[in-house]
């Protein structure tokens, strides 16, 4: 329902909106072009917070408070935009238990990297290995369950 509601929004939007989100993504494309001329990989977060509870509608994120739905594509929203590749490698837990992801970034079409940066960093480490231990599923969503039993692992 969640899903069908956020599509449903883009009915609204009018013809110089979306020019302008066109003009918006070409700049974000160009300014990722430029950065990747200096490196071969950006390493981020894949998350600005902990996994949400299951119904969970807003989060705090940095002391303001923000919806779930924006917080957990915050960091992941511009490669998406820009078209170019992203992997999401589980690096760790945090002190409550739950899933801590990493986030490499490369340019356009060089998705080898990411592949090849992703395995070096299993078999380096075996936090792709652990999984935690799932307390009444700490009332975690179903995003987020599926994320710690391994089935998604790229955004």
């Amino acid at each position: 329902r969640a899903v069908r509601e956020r599509i449903e929004t883009g009915y609204a939007v009018t013809g110089m909106e979306y020019v302008k989100a066109q003009q918006n993504r070409h700049q974000v494309i160009e300014e990722f072009k430029q950065l990747f001329k200096k490196l071969d990989v950006l390493v981020a977060p894949a998350l600005p917070t902990l996994p949400p509870r299951i119904g969970q509608n807003v989060l705090e994120v940095n002391g303001q408070e923000e919806s779930v739905v924006h917080a957990l594509v915050r960091f992941t929203a511009p490669q998406n935009v820009a078209g170019i590749p992203a992997l999401v490698i589980p690096c760790g837990f945090s002190s409550s238990g739950l899933p801590i992801g990493l986030q490499l970034i490369a340019g356009h079409r060089k998705e080898s990297i990411l592949f090849q940066l992703g395995s070096f960093f299993q078999q380096a480490t075996n936090w792709h290995l652990k999984r935690p231990e799932l307390q009444e599923n700490r009332g975690m969503s179903p995003l987020s369950l599926n994320l710690v039993a391994g089935k998604f692992c790229c955004s």
